[in-house]
C-alpha cells in the first residue's frame, strides 16, 4: 500500500470487503483519500460504489478490513461515529424538509438550534454571512417547496459544507445542479479543500471527473481496479478501464497486469479497425476517433471535444443528423446504407453507417458510431447488376434478331425490285429512302447479335497495342475534314491477351468512334498501354487507356454510359449500344473497363485484361 503524508485530522487508507445476502459486493477495496484533494470514484452501475459510501457513513458493516480516520484504524463505523469523525454525505436526491423555510433547512442539524431561538438566530446569521461571502443569495424566508427543485439539493449540500466536514461524500450530486449552482458549490468546496477537507465524488461523468478531480479510482466488480492522478491518465484509457469487458475469463481472476494487457489488445483493435469508429457521450461530444475515422474525415482528425454536428461538418450534415438522432432514439441500434460522404479532398464516397447506444445497465452513457466505406463494394454490386441486365438484354436481343431477320430480308428484296422496275422517279426515291432505313435496321440487328454474345469466338494471342495502332492509321483517312492526332504508346514486350481479334477490333473501333463523335473540331486521341505488376495471385495485367480531348461524358454517373440505349450523342443516328457491346466483350475475356472524365477535359476509358505471354499459333 502506498504511503501519504496525512494530517492528524485527515482521512487515509480504506481497505474493506462487504457481503450482502452472502454475496460479495466489495472485495478488498483498497485506496486512499487524501486531504485537500477531490477523489473521483467511477465505474459502471452496480459495481459497489454506493455500497462503499454507505460503509463510510456507518450504514453498512464491512465483513473485513479497516478504515483509517484521524490516524486511527476502525473495523467499522456507525452513523453517530461517522458524524463525529466528520463524515458527511449528499446523494443525487435531496433529503430536505419542503414545508420548512430555506433558512431552517440550511441550519437543520447544525448547533443546538432547537434549544433557544437566540442560538438558532445567531448560528443562522453566521451561515448567511458565510454564504454572502461567496456571493450566494437565497430566499431564506420562503418555504423550500416554493423554490426550484434543483435548489433543494443545493441547500442540502450547503448544509453539509457548513458543518466543516473532514470527508465530504458526493454521490452523483454535482450532476444534478444547474451551471450557476454548480459554480457556487465548487467555490465553497475548494475553500474546504484548502482547509484540509477530503472529497469522495461518485460520478458517471468521466469528462467532469478528469477536469475537476485530483485523483480517480476505478471500481469494477467490487474491486478497486486502479487509482491514479488524473494528470497521469488520459480520457480514453479511463473510458476503457470503466466500460470494457474482459470476456469469458472471470474478472476475479484477472490481475492488474493482465487487465492492462487486455486493454492493449482492445486499443489495437479499435485503432486498426478498417471501419471508422467515433464515440460520443450523451451531450453529443466526440470522445474518441480511431485511425480509419481520421482517414475518412481528415479535416476533423483532431476534433475530439467537438460536437457531432461540428465533427461531421456542413459537407456531411446528413451523417451528423443521423448520429444526433440515434442518441435521442428509443431503439439501441440504427443503420443506414449507401450514404454519400464528401472527404476533405472533395472526393465522394459511399458509406454504411451504424450507431449503437452505449449503456451502463439501464443508463445510456453515450453512442458508438461505425462508418464503413463501401464504395468499392457498391461499385462491384452495380457492376454485377449491370452484367446481369446486359445478359438478360442479350438473350432478348438474340431472340429479336432471329425473328426480325427473315421479314427484313423479304422487305429488302421487294424494295430492291421496286428500285429497279419502277418508272416514276418519286417512287424510286421513296424506295431508296426505305431501303436505307432497312440497312440501318440491319446494322442495329448486327449490333444486337454482337451484344448477345451468340457469335462463337475464335481466340488466339492478340497484341492489343498493335491492333489499336493499326486501327488508328486507318481512321486517319476518315478525318480529312479536321485534324485528329492519334498517339499510341506501349511496352516493347507487347500487350498480349487471349481473345478473338475481331471482337477486340470492335472494342477499339467503338471506343475510337465514341471519341471522334465527342471531339468538336480538331483534337487528340491517345492510347497508352502498360503491363501492371503481378497481384497476390501472381497474375500480371494488361492496362490500356483510351483518352480524348472531347466534351467528356455528359452524365451524372459516367458508369451509366455502359447501359444499353444510353447515349450522350446528339441526333437519332446512335442507338446507344456501342459501349454496351464493348462492356460485354471485355467481361467475356475476364477483363474490366472503367469510364470517367479527365480533370483537364475529355473522357478516358481504362481497360484491363489478364496478360498472356505470346505463343506462336499452330
Amino acid at each position: 500500500m502506498a504511503s501519504y503524508d496525512l494530517p492528524e485530522a485527515g482521512f487515509g487508507g480504506i481497505q474493506i470487503s462487504v457481503d450482502i445476502a452472502a454475496q460479495p459486493v466489495l472485495r478488498e477495496v483498497d485506496f486512499h483519500l487524501v486531504p485537500g484533494e477531490i477523489q473521483a470514484l467511477v465505474g459502471k452501475q452496480n459495481e459497489g460504489k454506493s455500497t462503499l459510501c454507505r460503509v463510510l457513513t456507518g450504514h453498512v458493516l464491512p465483513r473485513s478490513g479497516w478504515i483509517l480516520a484521524g490516524g486511527t484504524p476502525y473495523r467499522s463505523l456507525t452513523p453517530t461515529l461517522a458524524r463525529e469523525l466528520g463524515i458527511e454525505m449528499v446523494g443525487a436526491e435531496a433529503r430536505v424538509f419542503p414545508a420548512l423555510s430555506v433558512a431552517e433547512n440550511l441550519y437543520t442539524g447544525i448547533g443546538a438550534w432547537w434549544r433557544t431561538l437566540r442560538s438558532w438566530k445567531t448560528g443562522f446569521d453566521a451561515m448567511r454571512r458565510w454564504l454572502e461571502s461567496y456571493g450566494i443569495a437565497l430566499p431564506y424566508r420562503r418555504p423550500l417547496s416554493s423554490v426550484r427543485r434543483e435548489d433543494w439539493l443545493f441547500v442540502e449540500l450547503l448544509n453539509r459544507l457548513h458543518r466543516r466536514p473532514r470527508l465530504l461524500i458526493m454521490n452523483q450530486t454535482l450532476e444534478q445542479l444547474g451551471p450557476r449552482r454548480r459554480r457556487e458549490a465548487l467555490a465553497i468546496i475548494r475553500a474546504g479543500l484548502a482547509d484540509g477537507m477530503a472529497v469522495l465524488w461518485v460520478t458517471h461523468n468521466l469528462e467532469d471527473a478528469m477536469d475537476l478531480a485530483d485523483r480517480v479510482t476505478v471500481l469494477r466488480q467490487g474491486r478497486s481496479l486502479v487509482t491514479d492522478r488524473t494528470r497521469d491518465i488520459d480520457r480514453v484509457t479511463l473510458l476503457r478501464l470503466c466500460y470494457s469487458e474482459l470476456g469469458a475469463q472471470g474478472e476475479e481472476d484477472v490481475t492488474r497486469e493482465q487487465f492492462y494487457e487486455f486493454m492493449s489488445f482492445v486499443e489495437a483493435l479499435l485503432r486498426d479497425l478498417p471501419a471508422a469508429v467515433i464515440i460520443s457521450d450523451n451531450r453529443q461530444v466526440v470522445r474518441f476517433v480511431n485511425q480509419s475515422g481520421r482517414a475518412l474525415f481528415p479535416d476533423r482528425a483532431l476534433a475530439t471535444g467537438a460536437t457531432l454536428t461540428e465533427f461531421f461538418g456542413e459537407r456531411n450534415r446528413l451523417l451528423g443528423g443521423h448520429a444526433v438522432a440515434s442518441l435521442e432514439a428509443s431503439t439501441p441500434d440504427m443503420i443506414w446504407h449507401s450514404l454519400p460522404v464528401e472527404t476533405a479532398d472533395g472526393k465522394r464516397r459511399l458509406v454504411d453507417m451504424r450507431t449503437r447506444r452505449i449503456q451502463d445497465r439501464d443508463v445510456r452513457i453515450g453512442c458508438m458510431i461505425l462508418v464503413e466505406d463501401v464504395t468499392s463494394r457498391e461499385e462491384m454490386r452495380q457492376s454485377l447488376a449491370l452484367s446481369e441486365n446486359l445478359a438478360s438484354i442479350g438473350l432478348l436481343a438474340a431472340g429479336v434478331a432471329h425473328e426480325v431477320n427473315d421479314p427484313l430480308a423479304i422487305i429488302s428484296n421487294y424494295l430492291g425490285f421496286i428500285r429497279h422496275e419502277a418508272g416514276e422517279e418519286s417512287v424510286v426515291t421513296s424506295a431508296n429512302l426505305a431501303y436505307e432505313e432497312t440497312v440501318r435496321i440491319q446494322q442495329i440487328i448486327d449490333n444486337l447479335v454482337a451484344f448477345s454474345g451468340n457469335r462463337a469466338p475464335r481466340t488466339r494471342s492478340v497484341d492489343l497495342m498493335a491492333l489499336a495502332a493499326e486501327l488508328c492509321r486507318l481512321l486517319r483517312f476518315h478525318t480529312s475534314d479536321r485534324t485528329i492526332r492519334f498517339t499510341c504508346t506501349g511496352p516493347e514486350e507487347g500487350t498480349w491477351v487471349r481473345a478473338d481479334p475481331n471482337e477486340m477490333r470492335q472494342v477499339f473501333l467503338n471506343l475510337f468512334r465514341n471519341s471522334l463523335d465527342a471531339i468538336e473540331g480538331d483534337g487528340d486521341i491517345r492510347v497508352d498501354g502498360a503491363l501492371e505488376a503481378a497481384d497476390d495471385d501472381g497474375d500480371r495485367m494488361v492496362r490500356i487507356a483510351v483518352s480524348d480531348t472531347g466534351h467528356g461524358i455528359r452524365l451524372d454517373n459516367p458508369k451509366d454510359i455502359f447501359k444499353p440505349f444510353v447515349t450522350t450523342k446528339r441526333g437519332g443516328a446512335h442507338q446507344g449500344l456501342g459501349l454496351s457491346i464493348v462492356f460485354g466483350i471485355v467481361e467475356k475475356y475476364g477483363g474490366t473497363i472503367q469510364a470517367g472524365n479527365n480533370p483537364d477535359g475529355g473522357s478516358e476509358f481504362i481497360l484491363r485484361f489478364p496478360y498472356e505471354r505470346y505463343t506462336p499459333e499452330e
